[in-house]
């Protein structure tokens, strides 16, 4: 039955059949003219054209559509799916063959917004018309591209069935990137959600860090914060206008500016990234080498960031591309020496760098077309910055915690260190007052009739004192060095005659060893220069004395050279023992000698370089050393001095100076001045120093009484009037300060003189602060003593002449205002603060007088007279004090207003004196302003 089916066909119907299939075949041929090249565009939400491109190179930009059309140079080559050529001048045009069974709008996305002129071109294959054309780029106002996006999208209608050509021509002065991505609308919608969702937390992440350190700068005012802020706005300005945010948002005019914003955003970010991290590292202190080369990373930034606008734009792209790749390595080695420094937040900042050095590399690489481009490579930069950010905030918080810990640490060393300090002074007066007995003694011995081996016996415990006295001295200067107490004068002094003096006090010791002293300061060499010329005779004491110490035979050469503007050069060289770098490396430590058997050969406490270190680096200086073991020794000393040429106005302050306290040095010979009949107190607790002042001034006629504390002083001067007193200062009952001023206010106008073991310049300030004339210093020698003594009392037929003693009138009198017949105080003429009269009852000591100036405006710098805040009593005794102090400061105007007050209390001159306070107390500060 089968068969008899196939047969019944007829040859006729078989042929019918057939037609009718090719007809059909026919009618649907144009349903299937894509070529075998085409790239099917279906159903698809995203189709990535990259991989079929065909490239044709226009070096001159010339080419237009219709001969590109018919051009047969295209080449295909599959370069990923974001192709990148790198900084190329040329002009390149894309072909993409496409083919759509369904036809329909696809949107054509190239997502590099720093494209300089994209041009796009939809052209049908089969009759060569053009069926869409359209451009864009950064050069142009964003409104005018076919879709407002931040990146080129291109609205394509692609034609049902039909083979169309889709040509692209590109054009750039940066990096040139041609990746392109076919969406179909509704998926690209979703897509830039999502990217302005990642670009949103980007910027959102960039807003919450620069609010919460700046709030953090604010509150701290710490550098690197202000320096991490500038380095995130300009990280936030180079992103922005790179992604082509900002174009969309902020400028949509302007799209010249929002090309150079890229390049001035991300060399600006280097430019404050390279001092941010010069700040947080400390690398000046910790580092000098990386600290150089962050400061030069600096200044190429800044460089590249000021020629911008002039510059051409490839030269700034691929400038800025460099740098950017290259910095990071640099920062990540300064990271790696701070961590090695002990810099404990320098882990957070060494890992942060690390991040975005392989960010920019991977963004540097791409720009550069040595990496393909892909999702991590596109969106590097965002990534590691946003990472390397978030690390570099938390290594300004652990850099916090870090400096409180230190700072707790240094405020805990600090107190160790004053209650050190307040411990050497107590001690210092505790080891002062039996060295007062043994040095004394041994005087008051000495003056008597000896044997010869007596007096030698006697002569060597005065040296023995006096050595002790030298390392004592030692040690005090090296607590004030340590605690930060020690001030450096700048005054103009001569070096030739310091070194002079210098090589006089190590004279005798070379003589006795034989030893030649050498000094070579040439000829042109300035004489005069600006400096402490007192703590510089210390170091070269120290240094000379050394030398000659350690050198057994041979010769002290002292050289002066300047090896700059502004510097000296001072160099002790010896033919001494020499030293090993080992012994080298452990002589500017404290209480230590290049030898542990040197103390016991040569003597001393091991403390003289380390103080003369600590005093040069003072100087802005450094102390050297170059030695040999037998072949002797050179310490060279570099410190800053200025030269004070002649005329320069100096030298003859220098000589008027020297002429004053030549002048008015009082000179004590073999026998002391005439003191016959004047009556003296003895305020002292200690029997031995009684003692030996008792014994200073047995045979010198003056009438002595003594009194063991304060109260007895008080006691014995409300009962007799004294000529002099001689006030210790520390003592049990009441102290000689308050003793002094209780005195004061007593109306008791006798000279007092402290005594005191305490050395440092604030002591000395608070004794006259106090109302104490003079300050003498434990040890008391009888020549320092005759010698103060010689100054303030004097008998009938003696001259008198200017001496520092705070009376109740000045130098040149001032005479005070009877209020009832004068309306205000005769002032004119007078200065507010007459500092050579000063100076001339201070015996020309500067240090003094600005020690004084300092402690006078700590005790009357908010001092005012108020009717109502001060009882009558008060207000007189500070106006008695006030009226000796004044005049010792040389403030006349005020001396004179606290007499006329202190004579009769009258409210309406308080205006005046208080205005007058005021201004002394501004002259001061000028005063001290110009002394600094």
């Amino acid at each position: 039955m089968h068969q008899g089916s196939l047969s019944s066909l007829t040859a006729p119907s078989y042929f019918g059949e057939l037609t009718v299939i090719m007809l059909l075949l026919l009618l649907s041929w144009p349903l299937s003219e894509a070529r075998a090249d085409d790239l099917s565009v279906a159903a698809e939400e995203r189709l990535v054209l990259g991989p079929h491109y065909q490239y044709l190179e226009d070096p001159d930009g010339t080419l237009e559509l219709d001969a590109i059309i018919s051009s047969e140079r295209f080449q295909a080559l599959d370069l990923g799916g974001d192709p990148n050529l790198g900084y190329d001048s040329s002009v390149w045009w894309v072909k993409v063959p496409l083919f759509s069974g369904q036809g329909g709008k696809r949107l054509l996305e190239l997502p590099f917004p720093t494209l300089d002129e994209v041009r796009v071109s939809l052209v049908d294959r089969a009759s060569g018309l053009p069926l869409y054309q359209a451009s864009a780029g950064d050069l142009r106002p964003f409104t005018e591209r076919p879709i407002e996006h931040r990146n080129f999208v291109f609205p394509l209608p692609l034609p049902a069935g039909k083979s169309v050509d889709l040509y692209l021509r590109l054009e750039n002065q940066g990096s040139l990137t041609l990746g392109t991505q076919l969406w179909q609308p509704e998926a690209f919608q979703r897509q830039t959600a999502k990217s302005d969702l990642a670009l949103g937390l980007y910027f959102g992440i960039l807003l919450a860090l620069l609010a919460y350190n700046g709030l953090l700068y604010l509150s701290l005012r710490d550098p690197p914060y202000l320096w991490y802020l500038l380095f995130v706005v300009s990280m936030a300005l180079g992103q922005g206008a790179w992604t082509g945010l900002f174009f969309a948002q902020l400028w949509p005019q302007w799209p010249a500016w929002g090309n150079l914003a890229t390049v001035m955003g991300f060399n600006l970010t280097g430019l404050f990234g390279a001092i941010f991290s010069r700040t947080f590292l400390d690398t000046r202190r910790y580092a000098p080498w990386a600290d150089r080369i962050l400061l030069l990373w600096a200044v190429i930034f800044g460089a590249l960031a000021s020629v911008a606008p002039w510059s051409p734009p490839q030269f700034n792209a691929m400038a800025t591309s460099i740098a950017g790749l290259l910095f990071p390595a640099f920062a990540v080695g300064a990271g790696v020496q701070g961590w090695r420094n002990g810099v404990i937040s320098a882990r957070f900042f060494l890992i942060a760098w690390t991040i975005l050095l392989v960010g920019t590399a991977l963004l540097g690489a791409r720009n550069l077309g040595l990496v393909p481009t892909s999702f991590l490579t596109r969106y590097a930069m965002q990534i590691g910055s946003a990472l390397e950010m978030l690390l570099l905030s938390f290594a300004l918080a652990e850099r916090i915690t870090e400096l409180r810990r230190l700072a707790a640490q240094a405020a805990e060393a600090r107190a160790e260190t004053e209650t050190k300090s307040r411990f050497l002074a107590h001690m210092s007066h505790e080891v002062r007052t039996p060295m007062t007995g043994i040095l004394g003694m041994a005087q008051l011995v000495l003056r008597g009739p000896l044997e010869a081996q007596q007096r030698n016996y006697v002569q060597m415990i005065e040296t023995s004192a006096e050595s002790l006295l030298g390392i004592l001295n030692d040690i005090l200067d090296f607590s004030k060095v340590e605690a930060g107490k020690l001030q450096l004068e700048r005054a103009p002094f001569d070096l030739r005659s310091l070194i002079e003096r210098v090589m006089q006090l190590v004279e005798v010791a070379a003589q006795e060893k034989g030893l030649t002293l050498l000094v070579d300061y040439p000829d042109a060499l300035e004489r005069i220069y600006l400096g402490d010329n007192l703590r510089l005779m210390q170091v070269l004491t120290n240094l000379l004395s050394n030398a000659v110490k350690f050198t057994p035979a041979g010769e002290v050469c002292l050289r002066v050279r300047q090896p700059a503007p502004g510097r000296l050069r001072l160099e002790v060289q010896d033919t001494g023992i020499g030293m090993t770098p080992d012994e080298q490396g452990r002589l500017f430590a404290a209480f230590s000698q290049a030898d542990t058997s040197t103390t016991r050969r040569y003597g001393g406490t091991g403390l003289g370089l380390a103080i003369s270190q600590q005093l040069i680096r003072l100087m802005d200086g450094r102390i050297e050393v170059t030695s040999e073991p037998g072949q002797g020794s050179c310490f060279s000393v570099e410190i800053e001095a200025v030269a004070c040429p002649p005329g320069s106005g100096h030298e003859p302050r220098v000589q008027a100076a020297a002429q004053w306290v030549a002048k008015s040095q009082p000179q004590f010979h073999e026998q002391p001045p005439a003191l016959a009949g004047h009556s003296l107190l003895l305020v002292e607790d200690n029997l031995i120093n009684r003692e030996i002042l008792l014994g200073f001034l047995r045979n010198s006629g003056l009438l002595i009484e003594t009194a063991d504390n304060g109260q007895q002083a008080l006691d014995s001067c409300a009962a007799k009037a004294f000529d002099l007193i001689l006030m210790d200062v520390q003592m049990p009952i009441m102290d000689g300060y308050e003793a002094t001023r209780r005195l004061r206010a007593m109306g008791v106008k006798a000279p007092i003189i402290a005594l005191t073991a305490n050395a440092f310049a604030e002591d000395v300030a608070r004794s006259l602060a106090a109302g104490m004339n003079a300050h003498l210093s434990k040890p008391i020698s009888a020549q320092n003593l005759f010698a103060i003594l010689g100054q303030y009392l004097r008998t009938a037929d003696e001259p008198v002449t200017a001496a520092p003693v705070a009376q109740d009138r000045p130098v040149t009198p001032a005479v005070p205002i009877d209020v009832e017949t004068a309306e205000l105080p005769q002032l004119e003429g007078l200065p507010s603060l007459d500092v050579e009269a000063a100076l001339a009852l201070m015996g020309g000591n500067t240090e003094l007088y600005v020690a004084v100036l300092k402690q006078f405006l700590v005790e009357y710098a908010d001092f005012n007279l108020d009717q109502d805040a001060q009882e009558i009593s008060n207000r007189g005794q500070q106006l008695h004090t006030l009226k000796g102090l004044s005049g010792n400061l040389g403030a006349k105007r005020l001396q004179v207003l606290a007499m006329t007050l202190y004579q009769r209390d009258e409210a309406r001159l308080y205006p005046v004196f208080n205005q007058e306070m005021a201004r002394v107390c501004e002259a001061i500060h000028a005063f001290l302003r110009r002394y600094r």
